[in-house]
C-alpha cells in the first residue's frame, strides 16, 4: 500500500508543476494555455493530496473479549470510533475493497473484515492482501474469539 500512496504523491506533484508551469507561461504571452493550466492543476492537485490522505489514515481496532472498538484517524488526529460486541461468526463478512493489475497481468485483490453490529457494517481489518489471506485472517479472528 506505501507504493500506492508514494505513486499518488509522485504523480499529482509532476501534474501540478506542470500545471504551475503551463499557468507561468500563459501568464507571460501564451493566453491559449489558460485552457490546459487549470486542468493540469486541478488534476495534480486532487491526486497529490489523494495521496497524502491514504498516507496518513490508519484504521486501529482493540478487542476485549468479544468486545471491540474501532479508532479512524487522519495523522494522529482521531476522526471517528465505533464500538460494539460479536457474539456470532455469521456477523463477519470478507469483502474486496480494491484490486490491482501489476505490469505482468497479475492482478492483486484487497480485502477488508467487517462486523455487522446494530445494523451497521463496521471495518474492523482493512488492507489485506489477497483473498487467501483475508479468509486466513476471518478465520484466525474466529477462533481467536472462540466463535
Amino acid at each position: 500500500m506505501a507504493s500506492m500512496w508514494l505513486f499518488l504523491i509522485g504523480f499529482g506533484a509532476i501534474f501540478t508543476t506542470a500545471g504551475c508551469g503551463l499557468a507561468y507561461m500563459a501568464y507571460t504571452n501564451a493566453p491559449m494555455l489558460w485552457i490546459m493550466a487549470p486542468v493540469f492543476l486541478l488534476v495534480g492537485l486532487v491526486v497529490m493530496f489523494n495521496g497524502i490522505f491514504i498516507s496518513g489514515r490508519k484504521l486501529e481496532t482493540k478487542f476485549n473479549g468479544r468486545q471491540f472498538k474501532v479508532i479512524r484517524s487522519l495523522f494522529g488526529i482521531q476522526l471517528y470510533s465505533r464500538h460494539g460486541s460479536i457474539e456470532y461468526a455469521n456477523q463477519f463478512t470478507l469483502k474486496s475493497t480494491m484490486s490491482s493489475t501489476e505490469q505482468g497481468g497479475l492482478k492483486t485483490e484487497y480485502m477488508a473484515i467487517y462486523g455487522k453490529v446494530i445494523g451497521k457494517n463496521v471495518k474492523l481489518v482493512e488492507g489485506i492482501k489477497g483473498r487467501k489471506a483475508g479468509e486466513a485472517m476471518l478465520d484466525r479472528l474466529k477462533q481467536e474469539l472462540t466463535l
